[in-house]
């Protein structure tokens, strides 16, 4: 904002106006300070309807100008007072988005010139680069200039209309570049040992992620290969793509994003070993596609050599997988090249390789979840590798056993029934919050959350977090009274806390559905259910992104069942 101009506007709303870009608000702006409106408009940043912003034409997320830091090049000042007296120092918009880090005109990092919580306060520049003045004369005490990286020349160049078209990138939303690029580098840095910048000087992360993804997606996808491969399936796809992989996992997803999620969920699904209880970028994996090497040799509990032996020799070892090692070298599942070595298990075999104990094994013969098996000769790895997919279907992923989550057997006895009970219940969805524990194999793999079943409550977040939705989302549709909850009081001074009893839950579940729930119920992958649901004229519920009614999707339902 214009030095000066806050006192020039004699009403609030104004300036609130100002601030957020506002046509009529900057057009005055322009006219007080004898500017161009049209130029005014492009430099100011400029809140959108959806809450995002336009700055010089190009779109940024809802956070990019949301600082409570000023930013700025004392330099550049110094030179509008040089040029136009103390009025004629300004606040350039480009300085107020987050990604912008170095001085076009003078190269000189930008630094803070001032921190301030209230709004008004932080935009009314008046008294602020008053204050300033003594320190724009000296310049020994400016940033050291230095030259831009390449991100941040191409950046410069895309805000200023300058560049050439040239990259994908190019074609692709500014602020959403601006965001990948931080993470991706981010994301390669942690995996070089090397500290994320986060609270220093971002410049590097940006550069390192705008050289990894800046020649197109088969470039992008081999800096992908390069991050997973220094790592083990085990570790996870979040812990290996870090915040990459977090900014991407965002549902609904930004637009802007959607190009980079394309390219990292059709690389994670072709080279990770992935089953029921997985995810890729926050959606449930449904069906397993592929196996390790590694991965085959623990499921079947054989040696390594002797499954990649077997898998080469039946030619569905690719060139490029058969040079992996054992963890990351992949082929397709349900060949039968591996029915050979599962021609029949005893059953301490069978216990070890899926890590039952004796007793539950029994317990679940009996109930008839292995089928009809009377002897050993029949009873194979697969048949109990498929019961514990079935249970692990939309599990939540975790490495470790959280707070609240507990084994089956454990289940069964705080349930007070017997264990084989506990699985036909997670079977026909009477237990719903299922997760996966990534470091334990077969069955000991199956996690239980009991939180609203024996215990009284469940916080409105876990709940919305066990449905795939945002805290926000199901808060909202709670506050409105369109699903029932209890506000649990806190002491004095702590907001109170919105809790859902195994009623509410049950009351929620018998109206509404979420995407996540609706995409696991229907076996399908979220593209295939977004064009399903588009194609049928089927909209979330009113004022809901992620929450369906159960009734309009109820025919869907009844199809799957």
């Amino acid at each position: 904002m214009t030095n000066g101009l806050r006192s020039r506007l004699d009403e609030r709303p104004v300036a609130g106006q100002l601030v957020t870009g506002e046509n009529r608000a900057v057009t005055r702006s322009a006219e007080l300070a004898g500017h161009s409106p049209e130029g005014l408009q492009r430099a100011t940043p400029t809140l959108l309807e959806d809450g995002s912003w336009l700055l010089q034409g190009e779109h940024f997320s809802p956070s990019a100008f949301r600082s409570t830091t000023i930013r700025g090049c004392r330099e550049c000042l110094h030179d509008d007072r040089q040029r136009a007296g103390l009025l004629g120092m300004a606040i350039r918009g480009a300085w107020l988005l987050e990604h912008y880090l170095l001085c076009s005109t003078h190269g000189r990092p930008l630094e803070t010139l001032w921190q301030v919580g209230y709004r008004w306060a932080r935009h009314d520049s008046t008294a602020r680069l008053l204050e300033l003045c003594d320190d724009l004369s000296d310049a020994t005490t400016f940033p050291t200039r230095r030259a831009p990286t390449e991100f941040e020349d191409w950046l410069h160049q895309r805000l200023n209309g300058t560049g050439q078209a040239g990259s994908w990138l190019d074609t692709m939303e500014l602020g959403a570049v601006c965001e990948f690029c931080l993470a991706l580098g981010q994301t390669a840095m942690a995996a070089d040992h090397r500290d994320p910048p986060r609270n220093r000087d971002p410049s590097a992360a940006y550069d390192l992620g705008f050289s990894l993804a800046r020649e197109g997606e088969a470039a992008l996808e081999a800096a992908l290969t390069a991050l997973q491969e220094a790592r083990a399936p085990g570790d996870g796809v979040q812990r290996v793509f870090g915040a990459a992989y977090d900014l991407l996992s965002r549902d609904p997803l930004p637009e802007g994003l959607r190009g980079f999620h394309q390219v990292m969920r059709r690389h994670v699904a072709a080279t990770w070993p992935l089953g029921p209880g997985d995810e890729i970028l926050g959606e449930p994996v449904l069906e397993r596609r592929l196996h390790s090497i590694a991965d085959a040799a623990r499921l079947l509990g054989r040696s390594p050599e002797v499954i990649r032996a077997a898998v080469a020799d039946a030619g569905l070892l690719e060139d490029a997988s058969a040079r992996k090692a054992d963890e990351w070298c992949v082929f397709r599942a349900g060949e039968n090249v591996l029915d050979r070595f599962d021609t029949g298990s005893s059953v301490a075999k069978f216990c070890e390789v899926l890590s039952l104990e004796a007793d539950l094994f029994e317990e679940l013969r009996d109930a008839g979840l292995f089928g009809a098996v009377g002897r050993e000769s029949e009873l194979t790895l697969k048949t109990g590798h498929a019961l514990v997919d079935r249970l692990l279907l939309g599990a939540e992923p975790m490495g470790r056993r959280g707070k609240g989550w507990c084994t089956v057997p454990v289940a069964a006895q705080r349930l007070q029934v017997r264990p084989a009970e506990v699985v036909a219940m997670i079977l026909d969805g009477r237990l719903e919050r299922i997760g996966r524990h990534g470091g334990a194999p077969g069955f000991a793999s199956v996690l239980v959350n009991l939180s609203g079943v024996v215990e009284d409550a469940i916080s409105a977040e876990v709940f919305a977090f066990s449905q795939g939705l945002t805290t926000a989302e199901l808060l909202s549709l709670l506050r409105r009274g369109g699903s029932p909850a209890t506000v649990s009081q806190r002491e004095k001074g702590r907001k109170d806390r919105i809790m859902l009893s195994g009623a509410d839950a049950a009351a929620f579940h018998a109206r509404f559905i979420s995407f996540r729930s609706l995409g696991v119920a229907l076996r399908l992958e979220w593209d295939v259910l977004e064009a399903r649901l588009e194609d049928l004229g089927i909209a979330p519920a009113p004022d809901c992104r992620r929450i369906y009614l159960r009734e309009e999707v109820r025919g869907l339902l009844e199809e799957a069942s």
